[in-house]
């Protein structure tokens, strides 16, 4: 049987449905503001960026400010570069393996029923009330144990 949704089904009418998506495209628009501003100021020159009132856009774009930085960070004691591979390494390995892992644990939670099943659904629900703050020593302790700290 094929249904077909309108905005009455759903239990709204087209009023509200307007108002809804005008309010979600205001909050959006507040939310981007920041990311555009960084990158406007990205490709500002030095005297662009220190005038008031602030401008959202440049009015002459330059790219020297991303040379400057990269001239700066080959000069530096730190390894800043090196610093952001390993960063984005470790962020992309740790996101697929999770996702990974939890869709081959959450598969049979979802489709088959097993001594035990309810439980470990609920307590995958609680463990989620958990801050990341509440977890990080026992996290680091687990680390340190296996020996997996200062490596990849």
């Amino acid at each position: 049987m094929k249904r077909n949704f309108s905005i009455s089904t759903l239990g709204g009418s087209a009023l509200m449905m307007i108002f809804a998506v005008l309010c979600l495209t205001v909050f959006a628009l507040v939310a981007l503001f920041p990311v555009v501003f960084m990158v406007s100021n990205a490709f500002k020159p030095i005297n662009e960026l220190f005038i008031f009132p602030p401008r959202l856009f440049f009015i002459q774009p330059t790219t020297s400010n991303f040379s400057e930085l990269f001239s700066i960070l080959s000069d530096s004691l730190v390894p800043f570069l090196r610093y952001l591979f390993n960063t984005l390494f470790i962020v992309t390995l740790g996101c697929v393996g999770h996702i990974v892992l939890a869709s081959m644990a959450a598969f049979p939670l979802s489709k088959f029923v097993f001594p035990g099943s309810r439980f470990m659904s609920k307590m995958i629900v609680y463990s989620l009330m958990f801050t990341s703050s509440v977890t990080a020593v026992p996290t680091y302790m687990i680390m340190s144990r296996l020996h997996l700290l200062d490596t990849y």
